[in-house]
């Protein structure tokens, strides 16, 4: 029986848990900065991002504009005072 990929972490507008399956599988194994990037000699990194952004939660990681634009909510109905 062959064991599939547990779900992407779904980040939300606070922090929450993923599973240890979501862990293993997500975590990345090395970690290189390259030029000013993190660069993980190149593995896919949109798990791990996922991961790390369902843990801090979408508020904490800054503007409003970003974080509707990542879930997808209408962005009409709160007010940031983030740049345009």
């Amino acid at each position: 029986m062959t064991q599939s990929q547990p779900p992407f972490p779904q980040p939300q507008l606070q922090p929450a848990g993923i599973t240890f399956d979501q862990y293993v599988e997500f975590t990345l194994e090395k970690l290189e900065l390259r030029e000013g990037y993190i660069s993980d000699g190149g593995q896919n990194q949109l798990g791990f991002h996922l991961a790390v952004l369902t843990n801090m939660g979408l508020l904490s990681t800054g503007g409003k504009r970003v974080i509707f634009r990542f879930t997808g909510k209408n962005r009409t109905r709160r007010r940031g005072n983030c740049a345009r």
